[in-house]
Protein backbone atom coordinates (compact mmCIF):
# COMPACT_ATOMS: atom_id res chain seq x y z
CA UNK A 1 0.00 0.00 0.00
CA UNK A 2 2.73 2.30 0.41
CA UNK A 3 1.25 4.16 3.67
CA UNK A 4 1.02 2.12 6.09
CA UNK A 5 3.55 3.64 8.72
CA UNK A 6 1.84 7.15 8.20
CA UNK A 7 -1.28 5.73 8.39
CA UNK A 8 -0.64 4.23 12.03
CA UNK A 9 0.44 7.18 13.49
CA UNK A 10 -1.74 9.53 12.39
CA UNK A 11 -4.53 6.63 13.65
CA UNK A 12 -2.80 7.05 17.15
CA UNK A 13 -3.64 10.68 16.95
CA UNK A 14 -6.63 10.34 16.01
CA UNK A 15 -7.59 8.18 18.94
CA UNK A 16 -6.27 10.30 21.85
CA UNK A 17 -8.31 12.57 20.78
CA UNK A 18 -11.25 11.15 21.61
CA UNK A 19 -14.27 10.98 19.41
CA UNK A 20 -15.19 14.29 17.49
CA UNK A 21 -18.41 14.43 15.32
CA UNK A 22 -17.33 14.53 11.71
CA UNK A 23 -17.07 18.02 10.31
CA UNK A 24 -19.72 19.05 8.15
CA UNK A 25 -18.82 22.51 6.04
CA UNK A 26 -20.82 23.57 2.28
CA UNK A 27 -19.64 20.44 0.83
CA UNK A 28 -20.63 17.78 3.77
CA UNK A 29 -18.55 14.81 4.69
CA UNK A 30 -15.05 14.74 3.37
CA UNK A 31 -15.31 12.60 -0.03
CA UNK A 32 -13.49 9.14 0.30
CA UNK A 33 -10.49 8.84 -2.51
CA UNK A 34 -8.29 5.95 -2.56
CA UNK A 35 -6.07 4.58 -4.70
CA UNK A 36 -3.19 2.25 -4.09
CA UNK A 37 -1.28 -1.55 -5.68
CA UNK A 38 -2.81 -4.41 -3.67
CA UNK A 39 -2.18 -8.16 -3.87
CA UNK A 40 -5.63 -8.99 -5.65
CA UNK A 41 -6.39 -12.71 -7.04
CA UNK A 42 -2.40 -13.21 -6.12
CA UNK A 43 -1.01 -10.27 -8.55
CA UNK A 44 -0.52 -6.71 -8.14
CA UNK A 45 -3.69 -4.86 -9.10
CA UNK A 46 -4.54 -0.99 -8.86
CA UNK A 47 -7.30 -0.89 -6.56
CA UNK A 48 -9.61 2.41 -6.75
CA UNK A 49 -12.30 3.66 -4.09
CA UNK A 50 -13.89 6.90 -5.74
CA UNK A 51 -16.97 8.46 -5.25
CA UNK A 52 -19.77 7.54 -7.86
CA UNK A 53 -19.95 10.78 -10.44
CA UNK A 54 -23.13 11.90 -11.56
CA UNK A 55 -24.51 13.09 -14.63
CA UNK A 56 -25.76 16.58 -12.72
CA UNK A 57 -22.02 17.66 -11.62
CA UNK A 58 -20.58 16.72 -15.17
CA UNK A 59 -23.03 18.12 -17.28
CA UNK A 60 -20.61 19.40 -20.36
CA UNK A 61 -18.11 16.06 -20.26
CA UNK A 62 -21.42 13.98 -20.10
CA UNK A 63 -19.56 11.93 -17.20
CA UNK A 64 -21.50 9.57 -15.11
CA UNK A 65 -21.16 5.91 -13.78
CA UNK A 66 -25.10 5.20 -13.90
CA UNK A 67 -24.58 3.40 -17.19
CA UNK A 68 -21.49 1.22 -15.98
CA UNK A 69 -22.92 0.12 -12.56
CA UNK A 70 -26.64 -0.68 -14.21
CA UNK A 71 -24.74 -3.11 -16.41
CA UNK A 72 -22.59 -4.85 -13.78
CA UNK A 73 -26.30 -4.83 -11.29
CA UNK A 74 -27.95 -6.46 -14.43
CA UNK A 75 -25.61 -9.23 -14.76
CA UNK A 76 -25.33 -9.84 -11.17
CA UNK A 77 -29.16 -8.97 -10.67
CA UNK A 78 -30.37 -13.01 -9.26
CA UNK A 79 -27.45 -13.14 -6.84
CA UNK A 80 -27.93 -9.68 -5.69
CA UNK A 81 -31.30 -9.81 -5.33
CA UNK A 82 -30.88 -12.27 -2.58
CA UNK A 83 -29.07 -10.27 -0.30
CA UNK A 84 -30.50 -6.67 -1.04
CA UNK A 85 -34.00 -7.42 -1.95
CA UNK A 86 -34.80 -3.89 -0.57
CA UNK A 87 -33.02 -1.94 -3.31
CA UNK A 88 -31.88 -4.10 -5.98
CA UNK A 89 -35.43 -4.75 -7.88
CA UNK A 90 -36.25 -1.25 -7.79
CA UNK A 91 -33.04 -0.70 -10.43
CA UNK A 92 -34.96 -1.17 -13.73
CA UNK A 93 -32.51 1.38 -16.14
CA UNK A 94 -30.00 3.28 -15.79
CA UNK A 95 -31.88 6.42 -14.73
CA UNK A 96 -32.86 4.70 -11.67
CA UNK A 97 -28.88 4.47 -10.89
CA UNK A 98 -28.48 8.08 -11.51
CA UNK A 99 -31.07 9.10 -9.25
CA UNK A 100 -29.50 6.97 -6.81
CA UNK A 101 -26.18 8.12 -7.16
CA UNK A 102 -27.93 11.85 -6.83
CA UNK A 103 -28.86 11.04 -3.54
CA UNK A 104 -25.92 9.96 -2.65
CA UNK A 105 -24.82 12.91 -3.44
CA UNK A 106 -26.78 14.73 -1.49
CA UNK A 107 -26.40 12.63 1.93
CA UNK A 108 -22.59 13.29 1.68
CA UNK A 109 -23.19 16.99 1.60
CA UNK A 110 -25.72 16.97 4.52
CA UNK A 111 -23.31 14.32 6.39
CA UNK A 112 -25.24 11.16 6.06
CA UNK A 113 -23.22 8.80 4.89
CA UNK A 114 -21.19 7.74 1.46
CA UNK A 115 -21.39 5.85 -0.98
CA UNK A 116 -18.06 5.43 -3.15
CA UNK A 117 -17.70 3.01 -6.64
CA UNK A 118 -14.92 0.14 -6.27
CA UNK A 119 -12.52 -0.15 -9.20
CA UNK A 120 -9.71 -2.77 -10.49
CA UNK A 121 -7.19 -1.67 -13.06
CA UNK A 122 -10.08 1.08 -14.16
CA UNK A 123 -12.72 -0.88 -14.32
CA UNK A 124 -15.70 -0.95 -11.75
CA UNK A 125 -16.07 -3.94 -9.50
CA UNK A 126 -18.73 -2.94 -7.27
CA UNK A 127 -19.46 -0.35 -4.77
CA UNK A 128 -18.93 0.41 -1.09
CA UNK A 129 -20.65 2.72 1.76
CA UNK A 130 -20.35 4.02 4.99
CA UNK A 131 -23.93 4.92 6.49
CA UNK A 132 -23.03 7.27 9.34
CA UNK A 133 -25.94 6.88 12.50
CA UNK A 134 -26.54 9.84 14.14
CA UNK A 135 -25.54 10.35 17.85
CA UNK A 136 -23.90 7.16 17.83
CA UNK A 137 -20.73 7.77 16.47
CA UNK A 138 -21.56 4.78 14.19
CA UNK A 139 -20.65 4.30 10.68
CA UNK A 140 -22.37 0.90 8.93
CA UNK A 141 -20.55 -0.33 6.41
CA UNK A 142 -22.19 -2.13 3.06
CA UNK A 143 -20.49 -3.38 -0.20
CA UNK A 144 -21.43 -5.78 -3.22
CA UNK A 145 -19.44 -6.71 -6.27
CA UNK A 146 -19.64 -8.80 -9.32
CA UNK A 147 -19.18 -12.27 -9.40
CA UNK A 148 -16.67 -11.67 -12.03
CA UNK A 149 -14.43 -10.27 -9.03
CA UNK A 150 -15.31 -12.66 -5.98
CA UNK A 151 -12.54 -14.51 -4.20
CA UNK A 152 -9.40 -11.84 -5.39
CA UNK A 153 -9.52 -9.86 -1.69
CA UNK A 154 -11.12 -7.30 -2.93
CA UNK A 155 -13.85 -6.81 -0.49
CA UNK A 156 -11.32 -7.54 2.04
CA UNK A 157 -8.87 -4.45 0.93
CA UNK A 158 -11.83 -1.96 0.33
CA UNK A 159 -13.39 -2.67 3.87
CA UNK A 160 -10.08 -2.24 5.22
CA UNK A 161 -9.46 1.10 3.14
CA UNK A 162 -13.25 2.40 4.11
CA UNK A 163 -12.38 1.20 7.80
CA UNK A 164 -9.18 3.63 8.03
CA UNK A 165 -11.66 6.25 6.54
CA UNK A 166 -14.35 6.10 9.28
CA UNK A 167 -11.60 6.21 12.48
CA UNK A 168 -8.97 8.17 10.85
CA UNK A 169 -10.77 11.25 8.35
CA UNK A 170 -14.38 10.80 10.53
CA UNK A 171 -12.81 9.68 13.33
CA UNK A 172 -15.90 7.60 14.33
CA UNK A 173 -16.50 5.66 17.78
CA UNK A 174 -16.74 2.13 16.13
CA UNK A 175 -17.66 0.89 12.94
CA UNK A 176 -20.11 -2.08 11.58
CA UNK A 177 -21.01 -4.48 8.78
CA UNK A 178 -24.24 -5.91 9.29
CA UNK A 179 -25.15 -9.33 7.37
CA UNK A 180 -27.33 -11.77 6.33
CA UNK A 181 -27.05 -14.84 8.68
CA UNK A 182 -26.60 -17.26 5.96
CA UNK A 183 -23.82 -14.91 4.10
CA UNK A 184 -20.83 -17.30 5.53
CA UNK A 185 -18.42 -14.99 2.75
CA UNK A 186 -19.91 -11.80 3.87
CA UNK A 187 -19.06 -13.03 7.58
CA UNK A 188 -15.34 -14.19 6.24
CA UNK A 189 -14.76 -10.74 5.27
CA UNK A 190 -16.16 -9.10 8.25
CA UNK A 191 -13.58 -10.90 10.23
CA UNK A 192 -11.18 -11.20 8.13
CA UNK A 193 -11.51 -7.05 8.18
CA UNK A 194 -10.56 -7.55 12.81
CA UNK A 195 -14.42 -6.90 13.41
CA UNK A 196 -16.07 -9.50 15.80
CA UNK A 197 -19.76 -10.99 16.04
CA UNK A 198 -22.26 -8.57 17.70
CA UNK A 199 -25.44 -10.56 17.29
CA UNK A 200 -28.34 -7.82 16.55
CA UNK A 201 -26.78 -5.13 18.86
CA UNK A 202 -25.36 -3.18 16.02
CA UNK A 203 -27.55 -4.00 13.10
CA UNK A 204 -27.90 -1.02 10.27
CA UNK A 205 -31.15 0.65 10.76
CA UNK A 206 -32.25 -0.29 7.37
CA UNK A 207 -32.20 -4.01 8.70
CA UNK A 208 -33.16 -3.74 12.20
CA UNK A 209 -36.63 -4.43 11.56
CA UNK A 210 -35.73 -7.71 8.91
CA UNK A 211 -35.13 -11.14 10.68
CA UNK A 212 -32.39 -12.92 10.13
CA UNK A 213 -29.48 -10.15 10.23
CA UNK A 214 -26.41 -9.91 12.17
CA UNK A 215 -23.97 -7.23 13.37
CA UNK A 216 -20.24 -7.57 13.38
CA UNK A 217 -18.35 -4.26 15.29
CA UNK A 218 -14.98 -2.75 15.87
CA UNK A 219 -14.29 -0.27 18.40
CA UNK A 220 -11.94 2.88 17.24
CA UNK A 221 -9.72 2.09 20.09
CA UNK A 222 -9.50 -2.01 18.96
CA UNK A 223 -7.75 -1.07 16.16
CA UNK A 224 -5.63 2.09 17.05
CA UNK A 225 -4.35 -0.87 19.24
CA UNK A 226 -4.13 -3.23 16.24
CA UNK A 227 -2.17 -0.63 14.15
CA UNK A 228 -0.05 0.61 17.26
CA UNK A 229 0.90 -3.20 17.91
CA UNK A 230 1.55 -3.75 14.07
CA UNK A 231 4.13 -0.78 13.97
CA UNK A 232 6.10 -2.09 16.15
CA UNK A 233 6.70 -5.23 14.58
Amino acid sequence: DGDDDDEGSRFASCWRCGYRRPSIDHQGIEPVRQVCLADLGGATRRLSIRRARALSENKERRVTDAVSLFELLERNRTRLERWFSHWVPKMKSPRDEEVFIQKTMHDRKHGKGIVAVVEVDGEIAGTCSLLLENGRGTGHIGYWIGRAWEGQGIVSATVRRIKSYAFLSLQLRRVAITIDSTNARSGRVARRCGLQEAGTKYLSPMWREVPGHESFVQLNDDAAAELLRASRL
